[in-house]
């Protein structure tokens, strides 16, 4: 019989099949930031969100400091992973694979390689490049500038498409790890959320078909393991359920792509991840945390998406019980900039101030 829960329906049954640390059932509810009280009318504030920024003028200045950032990368002689800028598929898709080689995500056009990603192989001397993405995602004009650049050793993993080259890493990396992530190929957001997880603990992120379903050579890659489904059943069908048979499953779907997030951080929470290296990003865009979702991997934590209205994944995870004797302390970063995310929205990040100046 097949083992179905819901992520969103219970979180201690999940946590009870997957056997793995403590649920946040016993928390507090989250503790926002105080607003200003009657008195403090007309006064003036300076206000600190309780996590730094790693962010830059563009999404590749952005990805130069999340790598080059205090717990990135600094190595030399290691291994380098290269996906497109222009798309999301193959960056996430290369996840696990740049977590079993300890490497960062780092993005090229199609046709040319970036300033900023020249300057970080210059910095990190790799021995080893591995492009995700056919020629149609980076050219092989751009992996010989590449190769010629850093002197590296250059393969490719790919397939004929996003589904077939997420198919393509899950080869790469062998059934060695316990579970599968599924996410659609529709939005980036879930598959987005499933990254860290996923380089931390070499899972594939198998991405769904343009009609929701998962091909043969996909489920040839879940072979018996536990499938981690992202998304509700608009993301993922029902249909895509029936294709894994008897296979153990949970879906981690929410009302919305923040509440996934939440969901599946939860759970990853619960089932080993670390609490030191959280990121927070952006549900409205993916340019800011390709590599940033490579970065919450690399510290074993997660990733939860917020909008300038809805900080709930935020309040519910990083910030549940803050300001209480039971509250778990946590520490992470900020993805981009305010025009990503505003100053105001990320006060709800633990350890938030306002000061009154003036």
């Amino acid at each position: 019989m097949r083992k179905t829960t819901s992520i969103a329906a219970g979180l201690a049954l999940c946590v009870s099949l997957l056997g793995a640390g403590a649920a946040f059932a016993g928390e507090a509810p989250p503790q926002p930031l105080p607003e200003p009280g009657p008195g403090d009318a007309g006064a003036a504030w300076k206000l600190e969100p309780g996590w730094p920024r790693l962010a830059g003028d563009t999404a590749l200045d952005t990805m130069a400091a999340i790598v080059s950032s205090g717990r990135g990368w600094a190595e030399q002689g290691g291994t380098v992973v290269v996906a497109t800028d222009e798309s999301w598929h193959d960056a996430l898709s290369a996840a696990p694979l740049a977590g079993r080689e300890g490497a960062p995500v780092l993005l090229s056009h199609r046709d040319g390689v970036p300033e900023q990603t020249l300057a970080q192989l210059d910095r990190l001397r790799p021995s080893k490049v591995i492009v995700v993405g056919g020629e149609a995602a980076v050219s092989e004009a751009a992996a010989v500038q590449i190769a010629g650049r850093s002197g590296a050793e250059l393969r490719r993993v790919f397939g004929q498409d996003a589904a077939e080259t997420s198919v393509a890493v899950s080869r790469e990396l062998g059934h060695g790890g316990r579970k599968v992530l599924v996410a659609t190929a529709s939005t980036f957001q879930d598959a987005l959320a499933a990254a860290p997880y996923a380089y931390a603990n070499g899972c594939p992120v198998l991405l769904t078909g343009p009609d929701g379903s998962l091909s043969d050579a996909a489920l040839a890659e879940v072979a018996d393991r536990w499938v981690v489904i992202m998304g509700g059943r608009e993301a993922v069908p029902e249909s895509a359920e029936s294709q894994l048979g008897g296979r153990p499953l949970t879906r981690a779907g929410g009302v919305d792509s923040v509440d996934t997030s939440r969901l599946f951080a939860q759970w990853a929470l619960a089932n080993g991840s670390s609490r030191s290296g959280m990121g927070v990003a952006t549900a409205s865009s993916w340019y800011d945390a390709l590599t940033g979702a490579a970065l919450c991997g690399r510290c074993g934590s997660v990733l939860l998406l917020a909008t300038d209205h809805d900080t709930s994944a935020v309040l519910e995870v990083a910030s549940a019980g803050w300001g209480t004797p039971d509250w778990k302390e946590c520490d992470g970063w900020i993805f981009g900039g305010p025009a990503a995310l505003s100053t105001e929205a990320m006060m709800a990040t633990p350890g938030s101030k306002r000061t009154e100046v003036g």
